[in-house]
């Protein structure tokens, strides 16, 4: 996976170019938020372009994926997502 510019994905974000899919949400217990796939998204849905205050844009890890172009994006190590380009 390679660093995705953080200046590139808030523009595409803020403009509603991407999509996004929950891939989890952790508690202080992972093992029951993983056994009932907390947050989880099966599909990928418009991202809105106030999904994440500005401070947590500053903050959170953002890779991409080389293989399809999906770029994953992680939280406190708590939340994480998936995000592509739009289709449309």
């Amino acid at each position: 996976m390679k660093k995705v510019n953080r200046k590139w994905f808030k523009n595409r974000l803020k403009a509603g170019l991407l999509e996004v899919k929950c891939t989890g949400v952790y508690s202080d217990d992972y093992a029951y938020d993983n056994e009932v796939n907390f947050h989880r998204q099966d599909k990928f849905e418009k991202a809105p372009a106030d999904l994440f205050q500005d401070w947590v844009l500053n903050v959170i890890h953002i890779y991409e994926s080389t293989e399809a172009g999906i770029i994953n994006v992680s939280f406190a190590s708590c939340e994480y997502y998936e995000f592509r380009l739009s289709k449309k």
